[in-house]
């Protein structure tokens, strides 16, 4: 048996809990529920900066027990990587620790990757988040420190696309025979897995649990870290752009000063491999609110519609009354599903804002955020 010891600096003494087990009744526990549960609710507790120091993953949990072809993920998540990520919680004394378990692991991985779009894992991940009472939007950015765009969607597409995910095995202790074959599974494979021991320390009502990330050599661990995505920047983006259509270069660069303009506060740029976006967001008091992305292909989008869950009991009607508003007097089709769906983005190309249309734009955005404030109370 292991022990924890907890040092009392004011009493000068150290107090001694012991290791237990998560069957354990007298702790009230119940066995792997316990340990699987504690993930959905604390997916903080993975030690991701074991998994890329220089940039941790942030996880958000999409649903527990998610269904595949061959039965049920026991947690499934995101990071803000747009990496899928399935949680395999087994207990050291279930006999599938000892290699079935990754098996059936890898198996979830390849189902989910044929089966799953990203389109349904943020449907399955809202719908979860109904179920809790919880903003899906608000615990995504919260959890992520992103916003959910286009640009995301297509990030975590060309994960599934190219096997970029993970796979974490989660138990109170972590056998050195399948350690083995964690290790050797990540030397050979695209996708990565972990060992996640967690021991479990009890007494007098008191429970500490201590997180342990298994599985990945410093070797390996610097070889994958290239596929990590960068920021991009206005150098950058515009370079994308390019300078053969100097009428959507010229709106651009005028859309990024407006958004600066409008929402008190500079554009956010995104991390896409293939293609940049930046995006101009309103805060007003604590609240974040999505105005319009630009991207470089060529395409605007108006992110209003994404706010309707924040703004739906000052003013149930002003999602729709700003997309009927943008239909006409922009001449373009927002067709609603997409206009309040961050997965369904609805976008237009930047040369239907030429010559006269940026003005009306512009306008829509001003009359938003002015509406906002006035409904949030700022002056």
């Amino acid at each position: 048996m292991r022990l924890f010891y907890l040092f009392d600096s004011k009493n000068e003494g150290v107090e001694m809990i012991p290791e237990r087990k998560y069957r354990d009744k007298e702790i009230n526990g119940f066995g792997e529920a316990t340990l699987e549960q504690f993930l959905v609710d604390h997916p903080e507790v993975i030690p991701s900066e074991d998994m890329d120091s220089d940039d941790p993953p942030r996880f958000l949990v999409i649903k527990n027990q998610a269904g595949v072809t061959v039965g049920s993920m026991d947690i499934l998540l995101i990071d803000h990587n747009g990496v899928p990520t399935v949680i395999e919680a087994k207990l050291v004394d279930n006999r599938e620790i000892r290699r079935s378990v990754l098996a059936q692991g890898i198996e979830y991985l390849a189902c989910l990757q044929s089966e799953w779009t990203a389109d349904r894992i943020i449907e399955e991940g809202q719908e979860f988040r109904e179920n809790l009472n919880v903003d899906f939007q608000t615990e995504f950015e919260k959890r992520l420190g992103i916003s959910l765009d286009e640009e995301f969607l297509q990030k975590m597409s060309a994960n599934l696309a190219n096997n970029r995910m993970r796979l974490i095995v989660a138990s109170d202790e972590i056998p050195s025979q399948l350690l083995k074959v964690i290790e050797f599974m990540n030397e050979t494979s695209v996708f990565d897995v972990y060992g996640l021991e967690i021991r479990l320390f009890a007494s007098g009502g008191k429970k500490i649990l201590a997180p342990k990330l298994l599985g990945q050599s410093e070797r390996v661990r610097e070889r994958k870290s290239t596929r990590v995505y960068s920021k991009w920047n206005e150098e950058r983006f515009f370079a994308a752009l390019g300078e053969d259509v100097p009428d959507v270069v010229k709106i651009t660069r005028d859309l990024m000063s407006f958004g600066v303009k409008v929402s008190g506060r500079q554009v956010e740029w995104g991390s896409g491999k293939e293609s940049g976006s930046f995006t101009a967001r309103l805060i007003v008091n604590g609240k974040r609110f999505s105005l319009f992305s630009v991207y470089t292909y060529g395409k605007f989008s108006i992110n209003i519609g994404w706010n309707y869950e924040k703004l739906e009991e000052l003013n149930p009607n002003l999602s729709e009354d700003y997309r009927v508003r943008a239909i006409k007097e922009l001449a373009v089709d927002f067709e609603r599903r997409g206009w309040e769906s961050w997965h369904l983005l609805p976008t237009a190309e930047l040369s239907s804002l030429l010559p006269d249309n940026a003005k009306a734009f512009k306008k829509i955005i001003t009359d938003f955020v002015a509406e906002v404030k006035k409904l949030l109370g700022e002056t």
